[in-house]
């Protein structure tokens, strides 16, 4: 089974997000109205048009239609066929951080959130982008949580496949974009 077609994607949902209630839990055929997905992302690497994409895994290849960035790292919209949002993976790092480097620090505990840097291309430029692909809980699409004149790239899906995670803590999905 591909990684991804035009239409479809395999994204990981959370547990807590369906034991909040925030979704019903996934089966298939069942509609999920109006979630963005989020990659966090290791790698984000831009493309010449008509050149060949790097096979080591399998990326998602798209344009840049939004940039900008967060205390958490850099931050894109890419359009693939479907809007995704696209942040810097973070790591959890002990001790303080080197000087200039952006990090966040992880409430009464001596870690720190270290975000990876990406190279991030200029709007409509085609980038490819490796990382983990989920759905955002309700607390991410919120304006506290967004950056200003971050687009509204929610959107409705349908669950095409179900696969159960580890330990019942998140489910794999294959969706498949319905409408705008």
């Amino acid at each position: 089974m591909p990684w991804m077609r035009l239409w479809d994607v395999r994204v990981v949902l959370e547990e807590w997000i369906v034991g909040d209630g925030q979704l019903p839990e996934p089966l298939v055929g069942r509609v999920i109205a109006r979630r963005m997905l989020i990659m966090s992302c290791d790698r984000l690497t831009a493309v010449a048009a008509g050149s060949a994409v790097v096979n080591e895994s399998p990326p998602f290849t798209g344009v840049v239609t939004w940039r900008g960035s967060s205390v958490n790292g850099d931050v894109v919209v890419l359009d693939c066929g479907f809007p995704m949002r696209v942040e810097s993976r973070v790591n959890v790092q002990k001790g303080r951080p080197a000087k200039g480097q952006r990090a966040t620090r992880v409430p009464g505990l001596r870690e720190w959130l270290v975000p990876v840097v990406l190279d991030v291309p200029a709007v409509g430029s085609s980038c490819s982008a490796w990382g983990e692909i989920r759905i955002a809980a309700a607390h991410e699409m919120g304006d506290g949580m967004l950056e200003d004149g971050f687009p509204d790239i929610r959107r409705t899906w349908r669950v095409v496949r179900v696969e159960s995670g580890e330990a019942g803590r998140y489910w794999i999905l294959e969706l498949e974009a319905v409408g705008r």
